[in-house]
Parts: C-alpha cells; sequence; structure tokens
C-alpha cells in the first residue's frame, strides 16, 4: 500500500493548522483560504514566495493544492509559516501607525491643564457659612477661583511625559537632558514642575489675592 496520499493528508492537515488555525480537515485548503494566502504571500518582501503566490493564483492551477505547490517550489511548511506571519505583522503595525496620530492628539489633550467650573461656588460667589456649617444667606468672592467662577485642573503629568519622550524633549534616563534644537534642560525627575510652568505660561500672570472678609 502506497503511503505516500497518507503522507499528503497529514501535511496538508499540519499546513493548514499552521497558516488558519484550523487543521480538523486532512485534506486540501478552501478556496477562501487559498485567496487569503496568495493575498499574504503577494506582497512578502521574498521573492520566492510572490512566485508562489502568483502560481496559486494562476486559473490552471486550481486543482493543485498549496502543499503540493510548496513541494514544487521546494518551499517547506516552515518557510511559508514564517513568511505569514511576518506579513501579518507588517500588517498590523501599518493599522497602528494609522492610529498613531489620533492616539498622540488624545494624549497630549489628556495632558493639557484645562479650566473646568468652580464646585466650591456659584458664577463667582461662595457661600459664607456659621461655625456649624449652615449658610447665613451672605456670600463672598470664591477663594478658591478668585471670583472667576472656574479653576484651573493640572494636567495629567504622566501622559505629559509621555508625550514629551515621543517628541523628544526629554528622555527616558535620570537627569537634566537638553533639547539640542531648543538648548532647553529639563530634569526628567521633575516633570511635575515642568507641569506648573506650562500651566503659567498657559494662565497668565497670577491674579490679585482676595480678602477672605469681603462680603457681597
Amino acid at each position: 500500500m502506497n503511503p505516500e496520499p497518507r503522507r499528503r493528508k497529514e501535511r496538508h492537515r499540519r499546513t493548514k493548522l499552521a497558516l488558519f488555525g484550523s487543521g480538523d480537515s486532512p485534506y486540501r485548503e478552501t478556496p477562501k483560504e487559498r485567496a487569503y494566502l496568495i493575498a499574504m504571500l503577494s506582497v512578502h518582501h521574498d521573492e520566492r514566495m510572490r512566485d508562489l503566490a502568483t502560481q496559486l493564483a494562476d486559473p490552471t492551477r486550481q486543482n493543485v493544492s498549496v502543499v503540493r505547490m510548496m513541494e514544487k517550489n521546494h518551499i517547506t511548511q516552515q518557510q511559508i509559516t514564517r513568511a505569514y506571519k511576518e506579513v501579518r505583522n507588517d500588517m498590523g503595525v501599518i493599522r497602528i501607525a494609522d492610529k498613531i496620530p489620533d492616539m498622540m492628539e488624545r494624549m497630549v489633550e489628556d495632558a493639557d491643564s484645562r479650566d473646568v467650573p468652580c464646585i466650591e461656588c456659584e458664577d463667582g460667589r461662595e457661600k459664607i457659612r456659621d461655625d456649624r456649617g449652615v449658610p447665613t444667606g451672605e456670600t463672598r468672592i470664591c477663594r478658591a477661583c478668585r471670583g472667576t467662577g472656574t479653576v484651573r485642573l493640572m494636567g495629567d503629568t504622566d501622559r505629559l511625559k509621555l508625550a514629551l519622550e515621543i517628541t523628544g524633549l526629554i528622555t527616558k534616563s535620570k537627569g537634566f537632558q537638553v533639547n539640542n534644537q531648543n538648548n532647553v534642560l529639563i530634569n526628567d525627575d521633575r516633570i511635575e514642575d515642568l507641569a506648573e510652568s506650562l500651566q503659567n505660561i498657559s494662565v497668565g500672570p497670577a491674579k490679585p489675592k482676595v480678602i477672605d472678609g469681603e462680603v457681597g
């Protein structure tokens, strides 16, 4: 009895399991699996893989299985599996790269300080309370927001650090790092100080102090 058909079926099964995650059937690949493999191999950097994809797409060879075509081209299961995974990895990198600009924009937005409504008052006026915490009916300029109705919420310093690392303004190593373009010294250990400095730049000069006892 010729054992070759049984061996070929086993090679079919192993190849299908390695490439498509399905080795239940010992028979050749489905048309959908074949078309997907052709699409993967046709963009691989190895010329042998591209030639195999061309042969698999040849209408006159549709009855020849992938395993048989691999044998004719002296391509092993390990080689075609590696090529398949390389293309899949490249596709993943491309998809991730397409999302990076939006991800960075959201990250910088989260890192940026912003004005939010003050929770201690209404329209810049806070209620005066007695010793028991009961409102007296009188109000004064809010001490938290200084009468503006809004307070400055510090951004996420961790995201700010990551954003600065991505743009190359700082590095992950400790100590002072020099930005060669702007000649700016940034202490990587004091990223919070940097965040406060950026906040002061965006907010402007400090507002005058408010006398606590001022009553409206």
